[in-house]
């Protein structure tokens, strides 16, 4: 049995590197890639449970659309200290780059799905890059952490990969980003799969979604969240339940100025 596996992952791994150097070779040729990440759940005791939402990211050095295919809503419950971790599904959310224009358009869907676009300006990162160096996969990334609206995130970048984008509203790096997440880990973004996109254009999907800011919009989902639970207690003493339900602080993944 070891020596098989040991076979079948030595095969792996020769056709990963084979790959590699077919998609660093391709970039050169035509600058555009798809990329896949996944999430962790995180449950009420802080450790992480799974993964429950995948993203996807097309770009080139003009232009990229990052999606998140979300696989629903989840909860943990941590008996200790009665606490509950909830991640709320959104559908299928969308997030495009015009680094052309230095704009970003975010279609977002609140708690009650209802969808809206939120349009801002890109907003530069100031990175500091660091000698620490490892392997996703055999690509060899590198080490370099930044601030971005409230959280301080490490993100792994590729030399190899000479896009400067990667995961969400992260990017300026010198190298397409790989693995990416913040101090509190929160927000993570862990490396899945690569490869060379043939589309000529990444264009930005039609909507005609109302428009809101990006405060707005944290508000809304925020007051939508309290008033199921107000929702939720008053049906529960109805039936003459003792529990309560009670909202602690959101953990939002920025705090805009």
């Amino acid at each position: 049995m070891a020596v098989i596996v040991n076979q079948i992952e030595g095969v792996m791994q020769f056709h990963l590197f084979i790959f590699c150097v077919f998609l660093v070779t391709s970039l050169q040729a035509q600058s555009a890639i798809e990329v896949w990440y996944t999430s962790p759940v995180q449950k009420a005791d802080g450790e992480f449970a799974g993964s429950s939402t995948r993203y996807r990211l097309q770009c080139d050095p003009h232009y990229s659309l990052f999606v998140s295919q979300h696989s629903g809503s989840s909860m943990d419950y941590d008996e200790e200290t009665q606490q509950f971790a909830m991640d709320f599904g959104g559908g299928a959310n969308w997030l495009y780059k015009d680094n052309v224009r230095q704009l970003l358009t975010n279609y977002v869907t609140s708690f009650q799905e209802r969808h809206f676009i939120i349009e801002d300006g890109l907003h530069p990162i100031q990175w500091k890059i660091l000698p620490d160096k490892k392997l996703i996969g055999e690509i060899t990334v590198q080490k370099a952490r930044g601030e971005f609206r409230g959280r301080t995130y490490s993100a792994w970048f590729a030399r190899s990969i000479p896009l400067s984008n990667g995961p969400w509203k992260l990017g300026g790096l010198p190298g397409l980003i790989l693995e990416a997440y913040d101090d509190d880990k929160l927000v993570v973004f862990l490396f899945h799969s690569i490869r060379p996109l043939q589309q000529k254009s990444i264009a930005m999907p039609e909507s005609r979604e109302a428009k809101i800011t990006l405060p707005a919009f944290q508000k809304l989902f925020e007051d939508e969240v309290n008033q199921y639970f107000d929702f939720l207690n008053a049906r529960l003493r109805k039936e003459g339940s003792n529990v309560t339900y009670t909202t602690g602080d959101f953990e939002l993944w920025e705090y805009p100025e």
